[in-house]
């Protein structure tokens, strides 16, 4: 659970590796000259070397006439990708990758077609806790959050089509004041529900782990959050079910 930007690359015409390379080059050298931390060059890959790189850049692929049927996952064949590293903060990375005709579901034997043509690139990194104390506070995430967004204009600048669901809605409005009063509200809903959680699992202690429980605002947090205390009710049906 946590503040969270989802965003898809899309090059569908595009056959040659080395014109993807030639295109994430350019997006690389606009991605080092923001305030990233960690940035890493551009990383190649391909399929057969380091099997765990793959899985972690599985594509989803959904049914779109159902919404609510499983999500199977195309495997790449090739890559290239660079990732930025901020205290609290997943890794985003941003890429073009190659990937089969077909996608697999994780509980059976089932394939779909994958409908990926060109090079793509799908990433989900949860931000929030960039904004702890312990992590770097607002400017930390202020940091990782716009600068994952920039990146993301420059490569539709660069004619990548791009597909961006913000949960912050700063990629929509980029008004920073309501992006700080955004962040605020979901440390502190976080805060209320981790702590509702954590009251209701005493003897349970493994049952709940969250990284603003462990910090100094932790409590205040909690105060200011009891309006969403509530939701913690839903949650732990499904944890008792999770437990069972």
């Amino acid at each position: 659970m946590g503040l969270t930007i989802h965003y898809s690359l899309r090059l569908p015409g595009m056959k040659s590796a080395t014109e993807a390379r030639a295109f994430l080059k350019k997006l690389h050298t606009f991605a080092t000259k923001l305030p990233l931390i960690d940035l890493t060059p551009i990383l190649p890959w391909k399929r057969g070397n380091e099997p765990m790189v793959g899985i972690m850049h599985e594509f989803p692929v959904y049914d779109e006439a159902n919404p609510n049927a499983e999500v199977f996952f195309a495997r790449p064949l090739e890559m290239f990708f660079f990732v930025a590293h901020h205290p609290g903060s997943e890794s985003p990375s941003f890429g073009l990758a190659r990937y089969g005709k077909t996608a697999a579901s994780f509980t059976t034997a089932s394939k779909r077609p994958s409908k990926l043509p060109g090079w793509n690139w799908h990433k989900s990194v949860k931000t929030q806790y960039a904004s702890l104390s312990t992590e770097g506070g607002w400017p930390n995430f202020f940091a990782i959050h716009d600068g994952i967004c920039q990146v993301l204009d420059q490569a539709k600048r660069l004619g990548i089509e791009t597909d961006v669901t913000d949960e912050s809605e700063y990629f929509t409005h980029r008004d920073k004041a309501k992006l700080e009063a955004e962040i605020n509200k979901w440390n502190r809903m976080v805060a209320a529900v981790a702590g509702t959680l954590k009251d209701a699992y005493k003897d349970r202690p493994d049952a709940i782990a969250s990284p603003i429980t462990d910090t100094p605002e932790f409590e205040r947090l909690e105060a200011q959050g009891q309006e969403f205390a509530a939701k913690a009710r839903g949650l732990k049906d499904i944890i008792d079910h999770d437990l069972k």
